[in-house]
């Protein structure tokens, strides 16, 4: 168990690190941050990403998930996308998502 302080954080040998922070706690990198662990939990009553997020693999929301940009899977646009329906009293094409 190795306890840092914030100043000696640009040691990049960290095995632990754990401080505790009344305000806000700044990483900045002018390269990629990469963490490796079994588990990353994020915990926040609302947490911020900026930029392009990438997932590889799958994602669950145990919530709602708000977008405010574009939304596309594969080639389909989500807010243009509609079903053409072909028969019964539904027969007909819907509208998009508001």
């Amino acid at each position: 168990f190795r306890q840092m302080s914030p100043a000696s954080i640009v040691d990049k040998t960290i095995g632990f690190y754990t401080n505790t922070v009344a305000g806000i706690t700044t990483i900045a990198s002018t390269g990629n941050v990469l963490i490796g662990a079994p588990v990353v939990a994020i915990t926040a009553p609302a947490t911020t990403m900026s930029g392009t997020l990438a997932v590889a693999g799958l994602a669950t929301v145990g919530g709602a998930l708000t977008v405010t940009g574009l939304v596309t899977g594969g080639t389909t646009v989500l807010q243009t996308h509609v079903h053409t329906i072909s028969s019964g009293s539904s027969a007909g094409t819907t509208t998009p998502p508001i």
